[in-house]
């Protein structure tokens, strides 16, 4: 016994009006962003370069969708050249079940607590970082 069913395929149609209007509010929202942004971007910048020597940007590459590898680019938050022997140790403790830190809105036990490594100007990166909430 084999179940047939018909096969009907049904197309969405956008009304060209609303994708123009659209179009204008993302371009006009986009320009209002990057400009305060791109001041932000700047004031960082120049606090990083008067922090410590090196360069602003820190390049690191990153495996994507399908393994496909990208580069990204980050604010600098640590020296430049800077010892790994520290991170070296704390990885060996992590991967041996012992916390490296601990935080008061939860448990990041793999945070290294108060890395000399890191630039005055980093500390603040970090903790004002969406990503990096401690």
């Amino acid at each position: 016994m084999s179940i047939q069913t018909a096969v009907h395929q049904e197309t969405i149609s956008m009304n060209q009006g609303y994708q123009r209007t659209k179009r204008i509010l993302d371009i006009i929202f986009t320009l209002l962003i990057l400009i305060p942004l791109c001041i932000v971007i700047v004031i960082v910048a120049v606090f990083i370069r008067l922090d410590s020597a090196g360069p602003i940007f820190f390049r690191q590459k990153r495996v994507g969708q399908n393994g496909v590898e990208f580069n990204i680019l980050k604010f600098r938050s640590m020296y430049v050249n800077s010892d790994d022997l520290r991170h070296r140790e704390a990885i060996t403790k992590y991967m041996n079940g012992q916390k490296l830190g601990e935080s008061i809105n939860g448990d990041l036990s793999y945070k290294v607590v108060d890395d000399p490594r890191v630039t005055r100007v980093g500390r603040l990166l970090r903790k004002t970082s969406p990503g990096n909430q401690d």
